[in-house]
């Protein structure tokens, strides 16, 4: 109807897959998702971090270790939820999503996003 937003088409940029570190577990499909200027990382209902993992964060980072990443913000253990990508993110740069234990400060599983084409 009329005063309706336009939204624009989503679309899927990036997709990766959760892999544990040396010492936790972790598994799930994570992608990122482009709407207009938007984006956002949406993690799969089949993501399921270490049992014994408390306290997670969602990083945005370089490396699959989290270091230096951006906070995204708390994070469940299990299960579908979604995190918006600050704007000035340059996702060529930022190419690993990773589930952080703020418990024990270090990372539980991280996942590499692969440009979609």
């Amino acid at each position: 109807g009329i005063g309706e937003a336009v939204t624009a088409p989503a679309k899927t940029t990036f997709r990766g897959s959760f892999v544990g570190t040396a010492k936790y577990t972790g598994s799930g499909n994570v992608s990122i998702v482009k709407a207009g200027t938007t984006r956002t990382i949406k993690v799969a209902s089949n993501f399921r971090a270490d049992r014994r993992s408390i306290r997670l964060r969602m990083y945005l980072a370089k490396t699959p270790g989290g270091r230096g990443g951006i906070d995204l913000g708390a994070m469940r253990e299990t299960g579908a939820q979604s995190f918006r990508v600050p704007a000035r993110v340059n996702l060529g740069t930022y190419r690993y999503v990773v589930a952080w234990c703020a418990a024990v400060n270090e990372p539980i599983a991280s996942a590499k996003l692969n440009l979609v084409r």
